[in-house]
């Protein structure tokens, strides 16, 4: 548990694919870290994983805390600023991770090989967690 804790993860679900990523060789992202505009320091976003030298997000969603109407939306607003700051992010909800790991690991490993050569917006800088 201080593992997970000391590398960012905040939840079981967090803490399930970053165990999955390491099982399968997949890249870590830097989990939970805050993205700021570098015009002001306001913070922008902190999303589940952030691979920072491709400037991509993953956002896990589980249906328990997603779906009430303000849950859903927080994470709409979440969503659109990410897209506002042209980041691409691939939204899982964690069963997706237990009902078909191996799936859940080559799209994971897809969305990476797709975004290879995109770039980190230059006016956002992240932050570890807290």
């Amino acid at each position: 548990m201080l593992r997970e804790v000391g590398a960012g993860v905040r939840s079981a679900a967090e803490a399930r694919v970053r165990e999955v990523f390491s099982r399968h060789g997949v890249l870590q992202p830097r989990w939970n870290w805050a993205l700021h505009r570098v015009e002001d320091g306001e913070h922008v976003v902190t999303p589940d994983g952030w691979w920072e030298h491709l400037g991509v997000a993953l956002q896990i969603d589980s249906m328990a805390f997603h779906l009430t109407p303000a849950a859903y939306k927080r994470t709409q607003r979440l969503q659109r600023r990410l897209g506002v700051f042209d980041v691409p992010f691939l939204p899982i909800a964690p069963a997706d991770v237990f009902d078909d790991e191996q799936g859940f690991v080559a799209q994971v490993r897809a969305f990476l090989a797709t975004h290879h050569d995109h770039r980190p917006s230059p006016d956002l800088f992240a932050r570890p967690p807290a």
